[in-house]
C-alpha cells in the first residue's frame, strides 16, 4: 500500500529478528520520502497482528479491513467526520488479482502490464533486496 500511495522511497531502514535457519520471523521497516512523508511497515510470523494496512494524511485516513491480501472492506475517514465503509466482493484467495492481470495481458498480446510495469517490479525487488541485506537474510542463490 505504501508503494502504491507514495511510490518508491528515498531511504529504507529495516530491523528484524531471524530464526536459527535465517528466516526473518519479524521485522519493522521505515520508508522515507522526499517532502517528509514516512511509511512504517511491520510483519511477523510470531505475533498475531491485525493483518491490515492504513494510510493516514493531513485530510484523513484509509484502513483495510480483513486480510491484507484480499481485503473485504475499506474504512475511509475524511478529517474528523464519521468514517464510511466501502465493501468489496471476495476475489479468490492469495494472488487472484495478479493472475487475472497476467491473463488479461497475455490475451491482449501485451508483454508488460500497465498496472505493474517492469520498472516497478524491478524497483520493488531492489527494495526487498536492500531490506533483506539490512536484516541479514540470505538465500542459497544470492551472489556471494
Amino acid at each position: 500500500m505504501a508503494l502504491g500511495t507514495l511510490g518508491f522511497p528515498q531511504s529504507v531502514s529495516a530491523i528484524g529478528t531471524l530464526t536459527d535457519d535465517g528466516v526473518d520471523s519479524q521485522n519493522a521497516l521505515t520508508l522515507g520520502y522526499d517532502g517528509g512523508a514516512i511509511a512504517q511497515l511491520t510483519s511477523s510470523l510470531l505475533a498475531h497482528g491485525p493483518r491490515s494496512a492504513s494510510v493516514a494524511g493531513s485530510k484523513g485516513f484509509l484502513q483495510t479491513q480483513g486480510s491484507i491480501n484480499n481485503p473485504r472492506e475499506l474504512l475511509i475517514r475524511t478529517g474528523w467526520d464519521e468514517p464510511r465503509t466501502e465493501r468489496f466482493d471476495a476475489v479468490g484467495i492469495g494472488y487472484t488479482y495478479e493472475l487475472r492481470e497476467v491473463t488479461r495481458c497475455v490475451q491482449q498480446g501485451l508483454t508488460e502490464s500497465p498496472v505493474m510495469p517492469l520498472d516497478d517490479s524491478l524497483n520493488t525487488m531492489r527494495l526487498f533486496d536492500g531490506v533483506r541485506s539490512q536484516l541479514g537474510v540470505r538465500y542459497a542463490n544470492d551472489a556471494r
